[in-house]
């Protein structure tokens, strides 16, 4: 089998409860949002290359709003070990 294809749409939203702080108070936050169907893996290289390579903080991070998926993200780590390719990514600014 041969590499992943990365697909689908990327654009450019507005969220008005973003949850910036990990559960502390929502607030607004403006990205660039990959879409879904991204490997936890690929998201994980991004965010180490232009980030702190953490899902939950910095600039760059996981679309999913929820700390625990298990299977994009579990705590503040990416899941790469699964092959999960039904994940997304936001680079806030």
């Amino acid at each position: 089998m041969g590499q992943p294809i990365l697909g689908g749409a990327f654009f450019v939203a507005f969220w008005n409860r973003f949850n910036v702080n990990n559960g502390n108070s929502p607030t607004n936050a403006n990205g660039i949002y990959t879409g879904r169907n991204v490997p936890a893996s690929a998201l994980a290289e991004i965010d180490r290359k232009i980030d702190d390579g953490l899902p939950q903080s910095g600039s760059f991070r996981s679309a999913d709003q929820r700390l625990n998926t298990a299977t994009c993200v579990n705590g503040n780590a990416w899941v790469t070990a699964n092959g999960n390719t039904d994940c997304a990514g936001v680079a806030l600014y």
